[in-house]
């Protein structure tokens, strides 16, 4: 509310819902200075044009929904007292009205200047005896009314949002049971479709033009991990973390801050964790980018990179950190942790209703356990508030309100006032109880959490991080958010360019490709250094002569659209079966 400062709790949801009204959603970023203002106006905020500016100029024209809340918790709400304060320095006479030639005057010559024609609108609205005069303790009262019902248009409008999506989650898995109701349900929409891009209109491919890798299977290579050899003396920090394919695809994940008091030798290593015990399962590739923090992300912010691998999937980095904050910013490249298409046909019962009441099913507490142990970054058995805080995050996107973590306190089980696994699965029991069996918030939490309609994990992965520093004792400290922002993109896009070859096209050689290759990895960028126009330009980067690959594209033949100066990610490559040698065979082609 504009009346008054609002809680952390009741905050995060005021610009969650502001920002919506000018974004499709949280990950989205705001790219014009009008849906800027306009979104803080919406969280009662009303900064000066030029501050206004200043915050532009810093985020260069991208505001991110963290950085939205930082600026709005930054800027005072503005009060109703304030505003008959300045209404007051008009008020020649003393009398608690203005007239309208005053009013008139003020608004159309000093401070950010309205035009006669917006100021006549607003004091026709505004003068409801039609006086010729403003009351304006009275307009003081209306703005703050009007901006409040604003404030709960916005509110419910995300909630309705927010509901549509929870609908749409839990009506996934009903296909094709027609028998019951006499109609079908509609399949659920594929995420990433790329089908369409087979018909694009292309240039003749000839031999000559594909540009072909030949590698080892990477299981046969002879990896040699470079670890310290007095590895168990230096200062062992660890923490583990889970990355998330969203619904858009985009891939987000924990992300962490390393303070180092001094400078030191460090050896990183990441790792994915098989949560069901499965090790058969080829583990989903991970990359972590090491950058200066609170640094634009650039070749020179960039400090370091993930680029070898032992054959059991872990990533590993030795090198020399100077003081002070760096940014760890795991990822993956999308190839194994895949949308899935469809449902599966058969879904897990997650309550038994009897007599009693209603009872979790052994197939649902076990993914309870699972991802009790997927929030569980410290490893010691028990969620800590912060822990649980993730938790409620990713499955809600707000924030564990004081009064919520003292009704888990005083109603389940903890240890050192932390949470344990019993207590974690009594709080779900209490929610299916309050929701009289009701099981469609229960599947909106598992399918936040990366579960499909048979209990998979298919949608997430767990990894461990090590960081071990021979010279210093330092802190390694997680972020509470999951929001997506570019900073990982562009950690890759720029590590490309760094360590990879290039190449400029023969059709036009202001089009640049680069081609990052490790023995388990190749990563193909396309760059426009100069237009002519305005327009963008099209490069379809084709890798479907390739064998044994697949692409987190979901397709081998994409097409890229690149402003001027641009750098785009087309594929990243990995190898289908890592037993097997694996060939990427690209063709780039400008098309109409």
């Amino acid at each position: 509310m504009m009346s008054g400062q609002a809680s952390g709790h009741d905050l995060l949801k005021q610009c969650k819902a502001a920002f919506l009204t000018v974004k499709g959603s949280t990950k989205e970023h705001i790219e014009s200075q009008d849906e800027f203002c306009k979104a803080l106006q919406q969280c009662g905020r009303s900064p000066s044009l030029k501050i206004l500016q200043n915050y532009w100029q810093e985020e260069k024209g991208q505001v991110s929904f963290s950085k939205f809340c930082s600026v709005v918790k930054s800027e005072e709400a503005v009060t109703e007292q304030q505003l008959v304060d300045a209404f007051r320095k008009l008020d020649v006479s003393g009398d608690g009205f203005i007239s309208h030639e005053e009013f008139l005057r003020v608004m159309t010559s000093k401070g950010e200047k309205m035009s006669p024609h917006e100021v006549r609108r607003v004091f026709e609205n505004a003068d409801v005896n039609k006086d010729g005069k403003l009351d304006y303790k009275e307009f003081s009262k209306m703005i703050m009314k009007t901006a409040d019902e604003c404030q709960k248009v916005a509110q419910e409008r995300m909630d309705k949002m927010l509901s549509r999506r929870s609908r749409h989650l839990s009506e996934d898995h009903h296909q094709p049971n027609s028998t019951t109701t006499g109609k079908s349900t509609p399949e659920p929409k594929p995420r990433r479709s790329l089908s369409y891009l087979k018909a694009l209109p292309v240039k003749k491919q000839t031999d000559d033009n594909v540009h072909q890798l030949h590698k080892t299977a990477v299981l046969h290579l002879k990896h040699k991990v470079h670890r310290p050899q007095n590895l168990q003396d230096w200062h062992h920090l660890h923490t583990k973390g889970v990355i998330f394919l969203e619904e858009d695809g985009s891939i987000v994940s924990h992300r962490y801050t390393l303070k180092l008091p001094r400078s030191s030798s460090v050896w990183i290593n990441m790792q994915p964790i098989s949560i069901s015990g499965n090790e058969s399962v080829t583990p989903i590739d991970t990359e972590l980018f090491v950058l200066r923090n609170d640094e634009e992300v650039t070749e020179k912010g960039l400090v370091t990179f993930t680029e070898n691998r032992d054959k059991k999937g872990m990533y590993y980095i030795r090198a020399h950190l100077e003081a002070g904050k760096y940014l760890l910013l795991p990822t993956s490249t999308g190839c194994r942790l895949t949308s899935r298409k469809h449902q599966p046909k058969s879904e897990s019962k997650l309550l038994r209703k009897d007599k009693e009441g209603v009872t979790l099913t052994k197939a649902f507490r076990q993914a309870l356990t699972e991802i009790f142990k997927m929030c569980d970054l410290d490893d010691n058995g028990l969620l800590s508030r912060q822990e649980f805080n993730y938790f409620n995050l990713r499955t809600s996107g707000e924030e564990v309100a004081d009064d919520e973590w003292a009704v888990v306190q005083e109603n389940v089980s903890l240890q050192d006032g932390e949470l344990t696994l019993a207590g974690f699965i009594d709080l779900h029991q209490m929610e299916a109880e309050d929701n009289n069996g009701d099981t469609e918030d229960l599947w909106v939490t598992l399918s936040t959490m990366g579960y499909n309609r048979n209990l998979q994990l298919d949608e997430a992965s767990l990894f461990k991080l090590n960081v071990y520093l021979d010279e210093c004792v330092g802190d390694l400290v997680t972020s509470d958010t999951f929001s997506f922002d570019s900073k990982a993109e562009k950690s890759i896009c720029h590590s490309v360019r760094m360590k990879g070859s290039s190449r400029s096209l023969k059709t036009n050689e202001n089009i640049v490709v680069y081609t990052y290759s490790s023995d388990a990895r190749v990563t193909i960028d396309g760059c426009v250094t100069v237009l002519q126009s305005s327009h963008m330009a099209r490069v379809q980067v084709d890798c479907s002569k390739s064998s044994n690959c697949v692409s987190h594209r979901g397709t081998l033949v994409f097409q890229l659209n690149l402003p001027s100066k641009s750098l785009k990610i087309a594929h990243h490559l990995l190898p289908e079966n890592e037993a097997e040698d694996w060939i990427v065979a690209s063709v780039e082609n400008v098309t109409k």
